[in-house]
């Protein structure tokens, strides 16, 4: 009789599951920390895990350039290749070309910023920005942020927008 509990071999792969799961969460936080980045003890704060933990995946998301590190400060931001791997994704996924126009038009007509904001997982992402001419601006999202779904006007209205039962999912699990 086998016993799969024990068996080597799925163990690893739960644990590279388990490591990429948490490598992709920190980059999703980092992704929400702008230039200056932020400093190991925030980032394991904010991803609610151990400090050596998230210091062992922040060096293997270093050493594949997802990640770069300030030594003066001893702060982590996105790295070269994550600039890079969305360029490539941009070719596929972009949609400020589609939205250009009306938000353009938007924009005149209110003379207001207008945002191009869309759902990714369980949160909202900034995707393009067109400031409007009013001469008082509170640029409340820097393209590439992200939020919840539900906080900002943006994330509000896609979450408002979802069927009732998928709604009550992503207020459970963001709550």
């Amino acid at each position: 009789m086998h016993d799969t509990e024990h068996d080597p071999q799925k163990s690893t792969k739960a644990s590279d599951a388990g490591s990429l799961r948490r490598g992709v969460m920190l980059l999703k936080i980092l992704a929400t920390a702008g230039a200056r980045g932020l400093a190991l003890t925030e980032l394991a704060a904010r991803a609610d895990l151990p400090h050596p933990t998230v210091h062992r995946v922040l060096r293997q998301l270093s050493d594949e350039r997802l990640v770069a590190r300030n030594d003066e400060l001893k702060r982590y931001r996105l790295g070269p290749l994550a600039f890079e791997l969305g360029m490539a994704g941009a070719t596929m996924y972009d949609l400020r070309d589609l939205c250009e126009e009306v938000m353009d038009r938007l924009s005149a007509e209110t003379g207001d910023t207008v945002y191009l904001v869309v759902r990714s997982g369980f949160d909202a992402v900034c995707m393009h920005r067109h400031e409007g001419s009013f001469p008082i601006r509170t640029l409340v999202l820097d393209v590439g942020s992200r939020r919840p779904l539900g906080v900002g006007a943006g994330g509000l209205a896609l979450l408002a927008a979802l069927d009732d039962e998928e709604r009550s999912e992503v207020i459970e699990r963001i709550g």
